[in-house]
């Protein structure tokens, strides 16, 4: 049914074609390139072009992916996705050697070497390279944890985080170390023990002439010798200077004794 005269018809392109008849009417002139209104969202677009390919996304989807099923409501598309399917990367960049299936995530990934973040966090002012990085940030403040772990009931803010986080509970270490074999749950932990080896973006104590693999780690690091304590215990309020340190601590107060002497037994 039309929304504007209430006529009714026996199919969506019908109604569809009726309604381009009623845009036609709120043309600004007869030109093709004026503006020119969608009566069912009610969205302005540029000329009677426009328009008909804006309409195609009210009625039912005709184009889809052989591959995967999904479905399109233009042609055009349909075209950009199936590049997906074929692997085939032809924006490269020449810094990094990166490459990417789209020239507009190649755009993207420019901001990172650029260093431009402009999108800010109104409440703890860190900026963030994209709105989405910000979006996702801002749950943190909200304590939002949509994702949960289905084995040990622990939140996340971020679905990618839960999916790394579950290779926590895997019986196997897939990812290995092709220098020394050694295997982890984790890709991300394999690839900050990698800079072991290679000692590519490494950081480094200036006290000590420590290297250390990730930036985090150097930061905690560097607490011991500025003798900054940010980790209290809740019941006897000792300091201590690490998390770690601090969940080892604890374990005095839950009488948890997990090492055992072989010889006399004594915990």
């Amino acid at each position: 049914e039309c929304n504007l005269c209430k006529m009714t018809f026996d199919s969506q392109i019908n109604l569809e074609k009726h309604i381009l008849k009623h845009n036609t009417s709120n043309k600004v002139t007869s030109n093709n390139e004026s503006p020119i209104k969608c009566s069912v969202c009610r969205k302005v677009c540029a000329n009677l072009n426009v328009l008909w390919d804006h309409l195609k996304k009210h009625k039912s989807v005709e184009f889809k992916c052989t591959i995967c099923n999904k479905s399109f409501c233009n042609k055009s598309s349909l075209k950009l996705h199936l590049k997906i399917h074929t692997g085939v990367k032809k924006f490269k960049y020449e810094i990094c050697y990166k490459e990417f299936i789209y020239k507009s995530k190649l755009v993207a990934h420019l901001k990172i070497h650029t260093g431009v973040r402009e999108f800010k966090c109104e409440i703890c002012y860190k900026a963030f390279t994209y709105r989405y990085h910000l979006v996702s940030h801002l749950k943190i403040h909200n304590d939002v944890k949509e994702f949960q772990c289905e084995i040990c009931n622990k939140g996340f803010t971020r679905k990618d985080t839960l999916n790394s986080h579950l290779n926590i509970h895997a019986d196997d270490k897939k990812f290995q170390c092709n220098f020394c074999d050694k295997k982890f749950r984790q890709k991300c932990v394999l690839n900050a023990h990698l800079k072991i080896h290679t000692g590519i973006n490494t950081f480094k104590c200036e006290i000590w002439n420590k290297t250390i693999t990730q930036k985090h780690s150097l930061k905690s690091h560097l607490n011991i010798h500025n003798g900054i304590k940010e980790f209290q215990c809740e019941i006897c309020r000792k300091l201590c200077t690490r998390k770690s340190s601090l969940l080892l601590h604890l374990k005095v107060h839950n009488g948890i004794k997990e090492f055992k002497c072989d010889i006399c037994n004594k915990r």
